[in-house]
């Protein structure tokens, strides 16, 4: 896998293109230099909250990663101190959240197979 942050998704069937804080993909797909992805080859999408970036990152961004079918979407929020982790896409929606304030920490499934501790992310 390999991370990326400075990547432009493209949601199929939609006008939408996210700028995700971070994008891990497989390796292979990581080697081409194209700049705009789509987001069936994310593995894993994060954002970090700002104030200006909240509705968008809680409403808009679940909806679309979900229809994409991206298996994991990340989402850090330091101002209501906390992370949530969205997966399992099925009919457009995600079918799972974990969240984790500090001292927890919410389990990546396959391919990652690790824990993240929500303080790490919240800092």
């Amino acid at each position: 896998m390999r991370s990326l942050r400075t990547v432009t998704v493209r949601i199929p069937d939609s006008e939408d293109r996210y700028v995700p804080d971070l994008a891990v993909v497989p390796t292979a797909v990581a080697r081409s230099e194209v700049w705009l992805r789509s987001a069936e080859d994310l593995e894993l999408a994060v954002e970090a909250v700002s104030s200006s970036s909240a509705l968008h990152d809680w409403k808009a961004r679940i909806k679309g990663y979900a229809r994409a079918g991206v298996p994991l979407y990340l989402v850090t929020d330091p101002s209501k101190g906390g992370i949530a982790l969205f997966s399992v896409p099925e009919g457009g929606k995600y079918q799972t959240v974990e969240r984790a304030v500090p001292g927890a920490s919410v389990h990546l499934g396959a391919p990652f197979a690790l824990g993240i501790e929500a303080a790490a992310l919240l800092q």
